[in-house]
């Protein structure tokens, strides 16, 4: 499929469930891929599978906290700049451009780059969701390497890194986008078309489209959970869990290291539960009344109880009435090198991963 203009609502409702509370709000690139189409016409979205297996594709997305993205305005060319430099630094022309993450705003940055580029974009991602860390994308987990990576701001400022393994990489780029106001945009990951065949998360674009449309056209929680589902096991996820229901009570969060980093609380309905989610960007541990029963690499989304709309992380607040959605990972996260930096001691958390259980 191509993405055009009326595509982009439910594009946006899905990129954002997906992107498990982080990824960035994808309201203003909404705008701004609006416009674009508007003047350029649609995206053209290509199937991993018809990649050519030596084809060049370049994978792009912003870094930083998704609180100061959701404040400082973009210039909309980032993503276009740090294609072009990465480019000019090692010799080479994309011949598709690929979301590092498919969550949130970053889910729409290569389809705007993409446009201004006269390029297609990969149906597809590197993470099926949103993580914090450029290390946890399947590409980087399955050895291929995140450098050359070109760092760019809003002012067309550009710093080029290149490293030895993709920890560090994270790292060198994060202190980068602090310098660049607390976010900047990257290209990364040169690669063939074999490797996004053979190691990205594939129709996830395409997917949430879908997904949006569920969201927007259901009539209840029971009803999203029934529709999403053939949708997302047709995807390689899971079937979706209502995980819990209630209010939120307490939300503390700040900014760490380039990082939202926080936890809330949310009281069931009749007072009787407490849920209490971790967060770092996104939402990463999910514990019920003592007992952990999500933890990343599965996916925890989090919705308006009523309206079923996706909640970011930075957008959450006191008095929200919400639910809790779980979502299994795709299978390319259950391998011991994938689980090794992604499960929840990759974070800093004594816990050990646990299949997702119904609170």
């Amino acid at each position: 499929m191509n993405i055009h203009r009326e595509h982009l609502d439910d594009l946006a409702l899905g990129t954002a469930l997906l992107g498990t509370g982080g990824g960035g709000d994808p309201y203003l690139y909404k705008l701004a891929l609006d416009a674009a189409i508007a003047e350029k016409g649609p995206v053209e979205l290509v199937d991993p599978d018809d990649l050519d297996d030596d084809a060049t594709i370049i994978s792009t997305g912003g870094v930083g906290a998704p609180m100061i993205a959701s404040e400082k305005l973009p210039n909309g060319m980032e993503g276009v700049w740090a294609i072009r430099k990465l480019e000019e630094f090692a010799n080479i022309k994309a011949d598709a451009l690929i979301a590092a993450e498919i969550g949130g705003g970053n889910g729409l940055v290569p389809m705007l780059s993409a446009l201004h580029m006269g390029l297609p974009v990969v149906d597809g991602d590197g993470m099926g969701r949103a993580y914090p860390e450029t290390q946890m994308e399947t590409f980087s987990i399955y050895g291929i390497s995140a450098t050359p990576m070109s760092a760019v701001d809003e002012f067309g400022n550009a710093a080029v890194i290149t490293t030895n393994d993709s920890k560090t990489a994270e790292r060198i780029v994060r202190q980068i986008g602090l310098s660049m106001g607390g976010h900047c945009m990257v290209g990364d990951h040169i690669m063939t078309g074999l490797d996004v065949k053979k190691y990205g998360i594939k129709n996830t674009a395409s997917l949430s489209v879908e997904l949006g449309k569920v969201v927007r056209q259901s009539s209840g929680l029971s009803q999203f959970l029934a529709d999403s589902a053939p949708l997302l096991v047709n995807a390689g996820y899971g079937v979706p869990l209502n995980l819990f229901e209630g209010k939120v009570i307490d939300v503390r969060r700040e900014m760490v290291g380039g990082y939202d980093v926080g936890e809330f609380v949310i009281s069931s309905f009749d007072d009787k539960h407490q849920m209490t989610i971790n967060v770092q960007n996104e939402y990463l541990i999910a514990i019920v009344d003592g007992q952990c029963i999500a933890t990343v690499p599965d996916l925890i989304c989090v919705i308006d109880r009523e309206t079923l709309l996706p909640i970011t992380s930075e957008r959450l607040r006191y008095g929200l009435r919400i639910a809790v959605i779980g979502i299994p990972t795709p299978a390319l996260y259950k391998s011991p090198e994938a689980m090794a930096v992604t499960d929840p001691r990759a974070f800093g958390f004594d816990i050990d991963y646990v299949e997702m259980v119904k609170g």
